[in-house]
């Protein structure tokens, strides 16, 4: 590869990712947290208990 191609495919790759970061991924978030409770409809250990008031 010549440096001339690579600095064309370093400018290539930056024209995708501008175009990433003002599109598709525009609005992307990470969140890192602590799983509190794991369960679901048929796995019930750690569902809260139902309470009456």
């Amino acid at each position: 590869m010549t440096r001339e191609s690579g600095s064309r495919q370093q400018l290539q790759h930056q024209a995708a990712q501008q175009q990433g970061r003002s599109g598709l991924f525009a609005h992307y978030r990470l969140r890192v947290a602590t799983v509190m409770r794991d369960y679901g409809l048929n796995d019930r250990r750690q569902a809260p208990e139902f309470i009456s008031l």
